[in-house]
Order: C-alpha cells, then structure tokens, then sequence
C-alpha cells in the first residue's frame, strides 16, 4: 500500500497556541534540495535530511564539550520499512492530526502529545530523543 501522506515537508502548528510548533513531518526520499531542517535552531533535538554527492568529505571533526540546559523530551522517528498511524495532539491533549508514516517518512514531535498505531508486520523504526532519560514515570503522561 502507498504512503497516503500528501506533502513533500510539513510543520504542524498548535491550534491552542498557533506560534508553537509541536511536529515536523518529511519523507527523506522525495526531498528535492541538498538539505532539509526540520527543526528551528532554538528546539532541544535537532534534525536535518542531508543529501550528499559522490566524493564530498566531512573534515575530521569532534564536537566540543559545550553544556546545553534543556527542559523536556523531543523526539523523531524514522520509518525504515512498513507503516504506522499517527495521531498527533495539541498542548491541551486535544486530536490535532491523523496521519500515516511510511518508509522513508521522518517525524520530529517537539511538543504536544502523540500515540501511534502499527499498520504492518516487521515494521521498523528508528526512534531519537534527548536524554537522559530517566524512566516512563517521570518522562511521559497518559492522554484520556
């Protein structure tokens, strides 16, 4: 079955406070420029897609030791094989958005709420979020 999301990238605003993004949604495989940020340079997780030509080098590098004072948990997941259903809530818990993640979709929640649904067997998905963490009891809530 083909993915049924419609948009090469999305931002998914808040409609409770509509100057809050709670998710971005892309599908590294029809991106058509040499680089994609899915995320504002102020959000705790960072995400790029970055396509890369034959022969380019990344110079030897190592990040420095720079201190970073988050509060909260964002996340991605990236879809490698199958398909999941996402519904996607507002700050107040409310159903923003329902929508199907397939291979090669990306989704960064940066707030907001979020469950998902897996649509096929062996789907696999790779899951990032900023850590530590410290157990499901004092990183998430349950929305009724």
């Amino acid at each position: 079955m083909e993915n049924n999301y419609r948009l090469i990238t999305e931002r998914i605003y808040s409609n409770q406070q509509p100057d809050q993004l709670l998710a971005t949604v892309f599908n590294i495989n029809r991106l058509d420029v040499s680089r994609y940020n899915a995320a504002d340079e102020h959000e705790i997780l960072q995400v790029s897609a970055i396509q890369l030509s034959q022969g380019r080098v990344v110079k030897p590098h190592q990040h420095l030791p720079t201190q970073r004072n988050t509060v909260g948990t964002q996340e991605s997941w990236m879809l490698w094989q199958g398909r999941v259903q996402v519904k996607l809530y507002d700050l107040d818990q409310v159903l923003v958005k329902e929508f199907e993640l397939g291979a090669g979709d990306c989704m960064v929640l940066y707030r907001g709420g979020h469950s998902f649904t897996v649509l096929d067997d062996n789907t696999k998905l790779i899951e990032i979020k900023n850590g530590p963490y410290y157990g499901s009891e004092y990183d998430a809530k349950q929305i009724d």
